[in-house]
């Protein structure tokens, strides 16, 4: 299955040039690491693409422009299980990982590069991650929410 994990960019870490193991970790103790599925994501209703779903629906924990990372569920240690769990904000695309210890989530996210990453640089586009993009993060917030807005009342 095809997989989403939303990444605040709080998780980057400079010295080692990657993310570290926040990026990828449990939401609770009972629960798992949160993703998405990228074919419910791209046959949703809403039609908004990654960027704007997670705008819609992960607005208060994803940055902007959020960082996200798309990768296969075989990528991930054989006793994983994926449990399709709503989201507090309705979205029915959310999936937990369970079945995976801190330590194998912490080997997942830092062993893959900050170029298998994506970033949102508009509501609807996204493109692989840079240092530099990190770099500018804040500068681009403010022209990703003006275009929301834009978005959101072309809608109404």
């Amino acid at each position: 299955m095809e997989l989403i994990r939303i990444i605040h960019p709080r998780f980057w870490y400079k010295e080692d040039g990657r993310f570290n193991s926040g990026a990828f970790s449990k939401s609770g103790s009972n629960s798992g690491v949160s993703v998405l599925s990228r074919v419910c994501v791209d046959q949703h209703e809403h039609g908004l693409g990654i960027c704007g779903h997670v705008y819609h629906y992960y607005r208060r924990i994803s940055s902007i422009p959020a960082i996200f990372l798309e990768f296969k569920s075989e990528n991930l240690p054989s006793q994983h299980k994926l449990k399709n769990t709503p989201s507090d904000t309705g979205d029915d695309c959310h999936f937990d990982i369970l079945g995976m210890t801190t330590g194998k989530c912490r080997r997942f996210i830092i062993e893959i590069p900050l170029t298998d990453f994506d970033f949102c640089y508009s509501a609807q586009g996204h493109r692989r991650l840079t240092e530099g993009d990190i770099a500018m993060l804040d500068d681009m917030k403010q022209q990703i929410d003006e275009e929301l807005i834009r978005k959101r009342e072309s809608q109404e």
